[in-house]
């Protein structure tokens, strides 16, 4: 009701309300509810393969991946395992819920020297999905290892990504044969697999893949009716 400085600080008067006279008053705003995009949930794709040795470490032990993706963005990760060829799947725990980049190629990469720099060459790809970007990359980016990619079997490094709409990229500044892969560098094809190797990536442990030669990757999700399959290249 009223207030009053005193010497210890603010005194003031109060009256009790009973709460049924505030019922109005006390009326709050319940606020909007920003709920997840109901996507569809889609199948998983993947692909499976060994890199180089980065020189990091003994360079004993196999540094093994997998790239797990999807079409679509209600993909939510998967559950990996390994078949050593028996038919039995061994568990390799889950995949990171965020998609690898992966896609097609839809021209064949041409010949290319590892020692040269190629400003000439190119090769157009389709990603699993339009959400999925690429971008470009300067030379001291190129250096410290930025932009590789496996297309088919060799690892190469892209200066400049170029969107053609949709899903479509066009790469071109290129560096070829990373990784000792030159042996590869002149026998590409239309359709074959690429996968950008960034963080996206999930380590699989060598010790529990093992080393049997027709050992393949099984992913099964949410979304599959029946698991993805990939050898590891």
């Amino acid at each position: 009701d009223d207030w009053e400085w005193r010497s210890r600080g603010v005194e003031l008067s109060l009256r009790r309300i009973a709460p049924s006279a505030l019922a109005g008053a006390l009326a709050g705003d319940p606020g909007r509810a920003i709920n997840p995009a109901d996507l569809p949930l889609a199948p998983t794709r993947l692909a499976a393969f060994e890199l180089p040795w980065d020189g990091v470490g003994s360079g004993d032990t196999p540094a093994l991946y997998a790239a797990v993706g999807s079409d679509g963005a209600g993909w939510n990760g998967a559950a990996l395992f390994v078949d050593q060829g028996d038919g039995q799947l061994i568990a390799l725990g889950p995949s990171p819920r965020r998609r690898a980049t992966l896609g097609t190629c839809l021209t064949a990469l041409g010949r290319g020297s590892p020692h040269l720099f190629d400003r000439h060459g190119a090769v157009e790809v389709e990603l699993a999905g339009a959400d999925l970007v690429l971008s470009d990359a300067n030379p001291l980016q190129i250096g410290a290892g930025a932009n590789r990619a496996l297309i088919g079997d060799e690892i190469v490094q892209f200066l400049n990504a170029d969107t053609l709409g949709g899903a479509r990229w066009r790469l071109s500044g290129l560096l070829r044969g990373r990784g000792a892969t030159e042996g590869v560098a002149g026998s590409h094809a239309v359709g074959e697999s690429f996968v950008l190797l960034d963080d996206g990536l999930h380590a699989l442990d060598p010790a529990v893949v093992g080393s049997a030669a027709n050992a393949v990757i099984v992913a099964i999700g949410l979304g599959d009716s029946e698991p993805a399959v990939a050898p590891i290249v």
